[in-house]
Formats: C-alpha cells, sequence, structure tokens
C-alpha cells in the first residue's frame, strides 16, 4: 500500500543555509541533518522547536558541523530524544567536530550554547552503521527500512535511502561528490536506479569548478612561492573532513619535493592528534588506493612524515617561520583569526577587527571569583553531609521498622513521617534549602535538628538515632548477610580510558596528558575514544572584546577544495537515475532553481515531472498516490470488525463508519492547528458523501496549510444505519499456483483448453471478465474444490 509522505524545510532551502528538513513517512517523523553556520546561528531552531517531540530518528550525512552542529543543542537544551543513525566515521569526526567548535569559542569567548556533556548525551543516541547495510525499523517504523550508501565529499558521507515496505523509496543525496579523491571513493548515486523520490542538494549548481591538475598546480605554486619568499601561508579548513584530504595531498607533495623539507607543515587544531588516530583506524572507509596500498605495503596513509600536530598556540611559537599552518574554523574565526594575526608583521594596509580573548582574573574580581568557589564547596560539602546523614537515618529507621510488631511498624512510621515534615529533613527539603542560604564552610555542627549535639526526640517509642560523640561525620557500616559483605559495583568499576583529560591553563588538549589505548604498529585506535572532559583551568579567566587595528600584507588566493559535484555533474546524474519525483534543496536563488527545473523537464529527467522547490516551512505532499487519506478509528468501530485473512500474513476487512473532525488530533503543532481537508483511508466503496462533506471545510485564508494537516477520526455507524453491500473476493488468483494447491490436497487436476479439469467432474476456468468461474456435478470433491478456492480470497 502507498504511504503518505511529507517534507518540510525548516532550513537550507532556496538558500546556503545549514541543512534540516522533516521527512514523515506515515507517523513516522525523520530529521533529516541539523546544522550549523559559522554564527552558530539557531534561529531556525525556532521553527523546529515544535516538531522536537513527534521526530522519531535523525539521519546525519556528513560528520562536519554544517551538518550535525545543532544536534548537541537539540538533545542537551532541546530535550530532544530518539535514536541517531551515521556511519561509523561520522559518528568518530562529528564529535571531534563537536569538541572543536566548543573548544574554539570557549578558549577566547563565554560559550554557552551547549557545552561538552550535551555532545557526550547527543553522541550516545548515535547508532553505527556501515556503508550498504540494511536497517530495519521497529514499532512505529515498522516496514521502514534503512541503507546508507557512500556519499563521498567528507569520511563517513552518506546517501541515505529510505525505503517503506519494499515499494516507495526514498534517497537523500546532500553534499555528493561523483569524484574520486586521494583519500576518498565518488559517491554511489550511479547505482540506484529510478527512485521513487529524489531529495537532493543544488547549491554548486551554477559552479563550473576548475580541472583538478590546474587546482593542484595551483595550490603548490602558491605555498612555495610565499615560501621562498619568507612568508608563512595560513590555510583556513575545518576540524576532521577535508583537513584529510588536504594534509594527504601536502605531505605526498612534501615527500615528492626534497627542497621543501626545510620548511614545516603544522596542523593546528584542538584535537589534531585524536583526528588523525581516528584517521589511521579508518582507512577501510577510504579509496581503494589507499587500502591497496595499506594492505600491501602495511603503510598508513596518515603517518605522516612532514606534518607537525600542534594544540595550541603555545605549540605552534616553538616552530620556526616560515611555515604552512592548516588552522580550523575555516570562517576565520577563534583559532584561525589569532594565527592570522600572529604571522603578519607588516604594517601597509590596516584593517579593524573585533576580537574576544580571555584574561586572567586579578585584584577585586580574583578575590570575588575564589569567595564564590569557596561557597560553592561549602555548599557541596555540606550537602554531601547531610545526604549521607539521611541515607544512614533511613537504613537504621527500616532496621528497626523490621523487628518492631505490626502495631508498633504503624505508630512509628506515623511518628517518622511527621518528624520529616516538622524538620523538613527530606532530601527533596535539605536540597532546596541548600539553594535558598549559603553555609559557613567552617560550621561543623548542624542546626535545627542537632541542637545541643543531641537529636531532638518526639513521639511515643524511643528515637533509633544517637547523638554524635564530638564531630558530626558519617560512618560507613559495612552491611553483611549469609554469604557475607554486600557487593558494591563502583569498587570493581574499570577505569575508563576513553576520556580524555583536558588540564592545560587554556582548557586545550595536552597531548601528553591523553589516555589513549593505541596501537601505533597498526594503526588502530580504540573506538571507544570519543569522549572528553574539561577540567577546570588553575587561573579563573574572563572574557574580554575588544577592537584592534591589525596591519594586513597578505595575498588572498581562493581555491576550492569543497569537493563537491559541480551543476553539469548533478544534471548527468539525475538523467541517468530519473527519479520518479524530486526535490531540489538548498538552491542559490529561485532563478537558477527555475532553470534547472526546466532543463529536467525538457530532458524528461523526472519520469512523472514532479519537481518540487519548497520554501522554508512550506509543507511538501509527495504522496504516490492521490486517492489515499488517513484516519483513527475509534476503539468501538476496531473491535466490531470482522478480519479475513490475506497473503503475507496480511488481514483485510469492510468498514463503514461516520467521519468527524477533531482539531485536537491534528499531526501538526498546536499553533498550526486548522480545519483543512481530511486525510483518510478508507476502502473504495466506503462513505464517500461523508468524505466529501470534510473536504468542504475551508480554513481561513491566513491558516491554510496542506490538504494532509490533520488526522479526522472514523467512528462507528448505527446499526440502523448499515446498508448491505456486495460481497467482495480480494486476489488475483492463478489457476497454475490453484493447480499445485489441489494437488497438495490430494485432488488431481490438469489443464484441458485453458480449464483446469479436477477429477474429471469439476471445472475452474477464467471468463473474458477476468473472473474465476467454478463448474461441475454437485459431489464431495465439488464442495472440497470449492472450499479450497474460497480460502484463496479474503472475503469481506
Amino acid at each position: 500500500m502507498t504511504s503518505i509522505i511529507n517534507f518540510i524545510p525548516i532550513s537550507g532551502s532556496l538558500n546556503n543555509s545549514p541543512p534540516c528538513y522533516l521527512l514523515k513517512i506515515d507517523e513516522f517523523c525523520f530529521l533529516l541533518d541539523c546544522g550549523l553556520d559559522e554564527n552558530c546561528d539557531l534561529c531556525y531552531i525556532n521553527n523546529l522547536s515544535p516538531y522536537i517531540p513527534n521526530i522519531d530518528a535523525v539521519l546525519l550525512s556528513h560528520p562536519d558541523t554544517f551538518h550535525l552542529g545543532a544536534l548537541p543543542y537539540l538533545f542537551g537544551k532541546c530535550s530532544l530524544s530518539c535514536d541517531v543513525y551515521a556511519t561509523t566515521p561520522v559518528y568518530q569526526m562529528g564529535q571531534m567536530f563537536a569538541y572543536d567548535l566548543y573548544q574554539s569559542h570557549q578558549n577566547y569567548e563565554n560559550f554557552d550554547l551547549f557545552c561538552l556533556d550535551d555532545v557526550d548525551l547527543a553522541f550516545e543516541k548515535v547508532i553505527q552503521v556501515k556503508y550498504n547495510q540494511t536497517i530495519a525499523l521497529k514499532d512505529k517504523g515498522q516496514g521502514i527500512t534503512l541503507t546508507p550508501l557512500p556519499a563521498g565529499h567528507m569520511i563517513g558521507g552518506t546517501i541515505w535511502k529510505i525505503v517503506k515496505d519494499g515499494e516507495e523509496d526514498i534517497v537523500y543525496a546532500s553534499d555528493i561528490n561523483h569524484k574520486k579523491e586521494r583519500h576518498l571513493n565518488g559517491c554511489a548515486l550511479d547505482r540506484i536506479s529510478r527512485p521513487s523520490m529524489l531529495i537532493i542538494d543544488c547549491s554548486n549548481i551554477n559552479y563550473v569548478p576548475e580541472r583538478r591538475k590546474k587546482r593542484d598546480s595551483q595550490l603548490f605554486g602558491s605555498i612555495v612561492e610565499t615560501l621562498r619568499n619568507f612568508g608563512s601561508v595560513l590555510i583556513g579548513t575545518d576540524t576532521a573532513g577535508r583537513i584529510l584530504e588536504l594534509s594527504h595531498m601536502l605531505d605526498q607533495f612534501w615527500r615528492s619535493e626534497p627542497g621543501l623539507q626545510a620548511y614545516s607543515i603544522v596542523l593546528l587544531n584542538n584535537f589534531s592528534y585524536n583526528v588523525f588516530e581516528f584517521a589511521k583506524s579508518l582507512v577501510e572507509w577510504m579509496s581503494d588506493k589507499l587500502m591497496r596500498g595499506f594492505e600491501g605495503q602495511r603503510n598508513n596513509p596518515f603517518a605522516f612524515k612532514h606534518i607537525q600536530l600542534c594544540h595550541n598556540l603555545i605549540e605552534l611559537k616553538r616552530v620556526n617561520e616560515p611555515m604552512v599552518v592548516l588552522a580550523s574554523q575555516p570562517d576565520f574565526e577563534c583559532v584561525s583569526l589569532i594565527v592570522f594575526n600572529k604571522l603578519n608583521h607588516n604594517e601597509t594596509f590596516c584593517l579593524d577587527l573585533e576580537r574576544k580573548s580571555r584574561l586572567e582574573l586579578f585584584g577585586e574580581e580574583l578575590e570575588q571569583y575564589q569567595e564564590q568557589k569557596r561557597e560553592e564547596e561549602a555548599r557541596k560539602e555540606q550537602e554531601k553531609l547531610l545526604e549521607g546523614e539521611m541515607k544512614k537515618k533511613i537504613k537504621e529507621e527500616e532496621e528497626e521498622s523490621e523487628e518492631s510488631d505490626d502495631d508498633e511498624f504503624y505508630f512509628i512510621s506515623n511518628e517518622i513521617n511527621n518528624e520529616r515534615n516538622t524538620n523538613k529533613f527530606d532530601e527533596k527539603n535539605v536540597r532546596s534549602s541548600l539553594k535558598k542560604q549559603s553555609i559557613n564552610r567552617h560550621d561543623l555542627m548542624l542546626s535545627s535538628r542537632y541542637n545541643d549535639g543531641r537529636v531532638k526526640g518526639g513521639g511515643f517509642f524511643k528515637n533509633a538515632k544517637k547523638s554524635y560523640p564530638m564531630y558530626p561525620d558519617c560512618e560507613r557500616k559495612i552491611r553483611w548477610d549469609e554469604y557475607g559483605e554486600i557487593i558494591d559495583p563502583d569498587d570493581f568499576s574499570i577505569f575508563d580510558s576513553s576520556r580524555i583529560f583536558m588540564e592545560d591553563k587554556e582548557n586545550i588538549v595536552n597531548n601528553d596528558e591523553q589516555m589513549i589505548d593505541v596501537n601505533e604498529q597498526n594503526g588502530k585506535i580504540n573506538s571507544n575514544l570519543t569522549k572528553s572532559i574539561t577540567v577546570e583551568p588553575a587561573v579563573p579567566t574572563k572574557c574580554v572584546t575588544s577592537i584592534e587595528r591589525v596591519s594586513v600584507e597578505a595575498r588572498i588566493e581562493f581555491i576550492d577544495f569543497e569537493g563537491r559535484s559541480d551543476g553539469e555533474s548533478i544534471k548527468k546524474l539525475i538523467k541517468m537515475i530519473r527519479p520518479h519525483r524530486c526535490i531540489l534543496i538548498r538552491t542559490n536563488d529561485l532563478e537558477s532553481a527555475e532553470s534547472f527545473v526546466n532543463y529536467c523537464r525538457t530532458n524528461d529527467c523526472v519520469t512523472s515531472g514532479k519537481i518540487f522547490v519548497p520554501k522554508i516551512l512550506e509543507l511538501i505532499d509527495a504522496t504516490t498516490e492521490r486517492h489515499i487519506y488517513q484516519v483513527r478509528l475509534k476503539d468501538a468501530l476496531v473491535s466490531s470488525l470482522r478480519f479475513s485473512s490475506y497473503k503475507d500474513g496480511a488481514e483485510l476487512a469492510w468498514v463503514e463508519g461516520e467521519i468527524e473532525m477533531n482539531l485536537s488530533e491534528s499531526i501538526l503543532p498546536q499553533h498550526e492547528e486548522i480545519a483543512s481537508t481530511a486525510m483518510a483511508t478508507i476502502a473504495e466503496n466506503e462513505n464517500e458523501n461523508a468524505m466529501e462533506n470534510v473536504k468542504n471545510i475551508e480554513p481561513k485564508e491566513d491558516q491554510k496549510q496542506s490538504n494532509r494537516s490533520s488526522i479526522p477520526i472514523l467512528k462507528q455507524l448505527q446499526f440502523s444505519k448499515i446498508t448491505p453491500h456486495q460481497t467482495i473476493f480480494v486476489n488475483e488468483l492463478k489457476l497454475s499456483d490453484f493447480k499445485q494447491i489441489l494437488m497438495k490436497h490430494g485432488i488431481q487436476a490438469e489443464f484441458s483448453g485453458g480449464v483446469l479439469l479436477c477429477k474429471g467432474q469439476v471445472e475452474v476456468k477464467r471468463t473474458e471478465s477476468g473472473r474465476i468461474q467454478l463448474e461441475g456435478t454437485v459431489s464431495d470433491d465439488y464442495f472440497k474444490v470449492r472450499k479450497l478456492l474460497y480460502e484463496q480470497y479474503a472475503i469481506l
């Protein structure tokens, strides 16, 4: 059965904003990517927020910030909680992108968009998959399968193929590259033939790239010329994506040119060591050429000989100039901007830049900071003390209550409850009181309940609580049973070596302080090496913003190393695979999109001619069939249905009901609910008049949405209104298949002139109109053949 498919672009339509789309297949909702731009602008999140509770899965296509940068924010701040599907390289390198984005901004400004815990929370939900692996979804996604295919562009880049019940196949291809590169193969879009729907980005539709040989020679020529003129080269690149192609190319170039070994190549990145350790372990995801070289000579392509890894500016100062610096954050924010300022020495041209940096605290600010820290530590210590005392009190009360009879237990429980309510000593009240007042760090005696060093009594029975001999210290008692001491699992927990401890002054990972399980000989790294935590800096700092005048004497060149397909290549790919429908995303403007649509229609690239260029938040109804609707069934109606078995385990029933509209059942967010044209799944002979009445409901002009925006309810029809209907036999029976069924049940059957003759007494034939006709003498064989014939149909 054909599914209802809706597509909503949240971001990345008719512009080059980060990709973020909603794809709804029946009741299952996918979030396709969720990126951030260089300004970390989250304006589109406001548009996404109403849909977050309905998102069932997230599909990530590439590991860079532009495709998954908002994932930590959605999980940490927006309460998104669902499975995330990504390839292993996207999972590992995506974490490096997120960590580096946070660390790069945190080193120079107060970055509160998300924290490292949010990154860990988001990537804990990731389900790692391999290329060409088929993933079958469950529950609401029953019948939906996912298949990741190579996309090129970045390591682990994915084209997602989504199939529903083996009929509807949807292909999502964002930022693909059909060309082979040094470290990656091209995309696998040419392996897909005539999908039901293709979602493809057209950001490069008007771009004509340089040939690879000319591009490489231009880059090498500029680098060599600058270095020999005693100048340094700064290349703004990303954290763990395209930098692999660029660094591998430069290392090979340095090996082939002995004269360049006097100059240094530096990769400046907060997580440069981890990035390339991961790259060494992901050779199987790279090009066939690199894999053959690794298998034959056992040379890892990312065991560089001429590239130095630096994590901060202090390490960069130790490298002699001139040099080539590959700095993360290609937008020249954070690290790249500071390096640019360091490498620039001349004063022929001035440029005013707004710079953010961190300065050490001193004087009154330092004293205030230290006082806040002391108060915070005192609160934590006091809270820990009171919580421990509370747990101890509860345990002793439980032990005492076990030794009492039923009556005593009743009175003691009431007494304990009254005591807790009176003194507000339960755990909840302890936490709330700690937030309202600060406790002196050196105040050893507890107030309220512990005046005069004794526990305040009360009630009829003896108090189980003893006063402290001197100091309010909680003694941990060892619990025993008949088998010995109770085991504490924390005592046997293995140290988690997958965390990277960053204890540097500037919160940057130090290579010597990383706790990593690395096999240097085979280049493998522990796959769990993906989490990191930040230790509080030794010296407190604050963020300040200043405007500085920078003198610039530099030659700026743009060389395309994006690794994405150009417009002509995309046209050829679409013409080759010929999808049934096509949705164009990330088109630069409406004019270029229209020209591309005209090309596809002129060259018959899309078989149905349905090409969509959606606007932001425009709901695209991409359902294949037009006369298919969706309804919700009342429980009373479902219980009254009589189902008949059909092939492949399916069951069918005849439904007669009455449609009513209930706006509270809308599938849209509450603020978008409208009485629009309804969706309903009804049989061909259902109450069409009722459906026509629903279709006539018109919303207000400013509230018009798609004709599938709300779901009507089908309730049980009154018995007096139910009219008899003609019996319907559902199936397309082949006489050859029916012959095999008769033979299995011991009935001899053979064809004679296109008629199936059973034991010479019963005939089964197909009429010109396609109906099955049964003739024969009344006998046991006749009724047996008729029974077997009826069993092949779902009778409604």
